[in-house]
């Protein structure tokens, strides 16, 4: 099991008065957010995924022996939103690429009992980004565009 950093970001705002006084005001820490949201790659990557798990067509069909995935029904492909989640996909992410630049937050897909896992932020690979698919205890099987 890859282990999960914990991250807190404290806002603070220093203000002065008109009597000369300075306040500190701070909010309260919130939780870093790890889940990368949706964008048109994103919807592009889904799509890719639903039609490499879900068609019968040949050419699908070899691809997917070729990655090593079966056949699975298109309830067993979608966005994964919990943060928890995406924290390991993030460290099991940067533990491929050796947290070089390091990994922030994951767009990740559950594709049958596989995450498929991508940085937004990347530039590099296929289609603009690679991306990782990972058991669901977070052994890479496959990496793409690396």
């Amino acid at each position: 099991m890859v282990a999960r950093d914990a991250f807190l970001v404290l806002t603070v705002v220093v203000a002065t008065t008109r009597a000369g006084r300075t306040l500190t005001l701070a909010a309260p820490p919130s939780a870093v957010t790890y889940c990368a949201s949706t964008g048109p790659s994103s919807v592009g990557q889904l799509a890719y995924a639903m039609s490499l798990g879900t068609s019968s067509d040949t050419a699908w069909a070899n691809r997917r022996t070729l990655f090593k995935v079966s056949k699975v029904s298109a309830s067993q492909i979608y966005v994964v939103s919990t943060d928890s989640i995406c924290a390991l996909a993030v460290t099991a992410f940067n533990a491929f690429f050796h947290g070089s630049p390091p990994t922030t937050r994951a767009f990740v897909i559950r594709f049958g009992s596989y995450y498929w896992v991508d940085d937004p932020d990347l530039s590099t690979g296929n289609d603009g980004r690679p991306w990782l698919l990972f058991t669901n205890k977070w052994v890479k099987v496959l990496a793409v565009g690396t």
